[in-house]
């Protein structure tokens, strides 16, 4: 047994025990939830039933300090207005657990496994193991076809890395080719080991080469990608007009495919009248090209390097 004054209310962990006797109620009843709370512990769980008794004071008590009566009105009020799943001043107590299911359900969400969570622990396994050095052999823009009686969508499915970024694709044919999220693509590619791979079809050429070209692409209808298209047709007109030197218009139209020069650069292209095309090279200096084509070149090692593609056929 522990006896205690209020102040082990707070910041104690107690719950190791199941039974609290509160000698003295006080009329701000949360210091009474706070003590309940130094047994009932989160994740701390000892008992399958808390006991708490409550000592109020006598009749004569009561009239002189209407103890009883302004701590449960005062506990009422938190019920009404925040809810309660524990009855901590009387047995009559009304309790009103507005955000249960609130909880349970963000716990229920928290408790989730994680999707590659298996995935995670497979590899864990595999990292030294002979499985995983004969795989690291394989060369990349690897092609190989499944055939599986899982009935999964048919199709080719991609992988490939750009930079730090990576992109899975999933191709039904040459003209539909559409980004799909990983955990869907690994779906895809579980198998057993006793699966064996084929020679790809005869059609695998026209859907891989369609769906290659689509890694990575970008919403051509964006406003940049017209600001990009209208500056190459102003570069065009420049070259035929014979303006500027023709290896840097052909640099800076480079840079422009390449999407790695400034909004302010293509607007400031955009803007040239015919009288002001020799300027383009104050405007955008070959040293400001050099280091765009320089910056994109380190960025993008690697350009849309294609690891895999594996044909998935029903049988």
């Amino acid at each position: 047994m522990l006896v205690a004054t209020d102040a082990i209310s707070e910041g104690y962990n107690l719950h190791r025990a199941g039974t609290i006797f509160n000698y003295d109620i006080p009329y701000n009843p949360t210091r009474v939830i706070q003590r309940i709370g130094r047994i009932n512990r989160i994740n701390k769980k000892m008992f399958d039933e808390l006991h708490i008794f409550n000592y109020f004071p006598t009749d004569i008590g009561e009239a002189e300090t209407r103890t009883k009566q302004i701590s449960t009105l005062k506990m009422d009020m938190i019920h009404a207005i925040m809810g309660e799943d524990t009855k901590v001043l009387t047995s009559d107590e009304e309790l009103r657990s507005y955000f249960v299911e609130e909880y349970e359900k963000a716990y229920g969400e928290n408790e989730q496994k994680s999707w590659d969570t298996d995935y995670r622990a497979q590899l864990n396994q595999l990292i030294g193991s002979d499985a995983m050095k004969e795989a690291l052999k394989l060369p990349l823009r690897s092609k190989t076809r499944r055939k599986t009686e899982e009935e999964l969508p048919e199709g080719i499915l991609l992988f490939a890395k750009k930079g730090n970024d990576f992109v899975f694709k999933f191709a039904t044919d040459k003209d539909n080719a559409t980004d799909i999220p990983p955990q869907d693509a690994f779906k895809l590619l579980e198998c057993d080991d006793t699966v064996k791979g084929f020679e790809v079809s005869d059609n695998f050429e026209e859907v891989y080469n369609s769906a290659k070209k689509a890694l990575f692409s970008e919403n051509n209808n964006s406003d940049s990608e017209k600001l990009r298209r209208d500056a190459l047709d102003k570069i065009r007109i420049i070259i035929q007009a014979k303006a500027c030197d023709p290896e840097y218009l052909k640099d800076l139209m480079t840079v422009i495919e390449y999407d790695a020069i400034s909004g302010y650069a293509i607007r400031s292209i955009n803007r040239l009248k015919p009288k002001e095309y020799h300027l383009l090279p104050e405007l955008i200096s070959i040293e400001y090209i050099n280091k765009a084509l320089r910056t994109y070149d380190n960025i993008n090692q690697g350009v849309e390097t294609l690891i895999l593609a594996e044909e998935i056929e029903n049988i």
